[in-house]
């Protein structure tokens, strides 16, 4: 298999980046290309032309009573916000059928929230623990 991937290296060496396969660049292997390779993007050309979907503004950090506030039903609420809080505790609670969810209990200086995790769990119970600061941003909802 290196033999192949050597030669294939070879057969695109002093091309431009517009032929050059993106399995051959560090920490792109043959699962990302492929992955990326279904959007379109097959070539280092490819990548350094492909723009963000998206740019989310996270400079803007709200206090979590203001989000419940525009959660209320004002006009003009952001589809994303940012809030700054610190860990109070987690609780894991078993549902039916063996599935589990986590609750992450958050405060700031102006209140306190619920972050319900459903996937993931065991991947966010050892990440975050009581007195974490966390940054979380997304789109809020009651």
């Amino acid at each position: 298999m290196a033999k192949v991937e050597s030669r294939k290296m070879e057969e695109t060496k002093g091309r431009g980046s517009d032929v050059f396969p993106l399995q051959f660049i560090k920490g792109i292997g043959p699962a990302r290309a492929s992955a990326l390779a279904e959007i379109g993007v097959r070539t280092v050309r490819d990548l350094l032309l492909l723009a963000p979907r998206a740019y989310l503004d996270r400079r803007t950090v709200l206090p979590l009573r203001t989000t419940k506030l525009l959660l209320g039903g004002e006009e003009g609420v952001p589809d994303q916000i940012t809030v700054v809080v610190e860990v109070k505790r987690l609780a894991l609670h078993e549902m039916r059928g063996g599935r589990k969810r986590l609750v992450i209990r958050v405060m700031d200086d102006s209140g306190e929230a619920e972050l319900v995790f459903f996937q993931g769990v065991q991947y966010f119970i050892k990440s975050y623990q009581p007195g974490d600061l966390l940054a979380i941003s997304g789109a809020p909802e009651i």
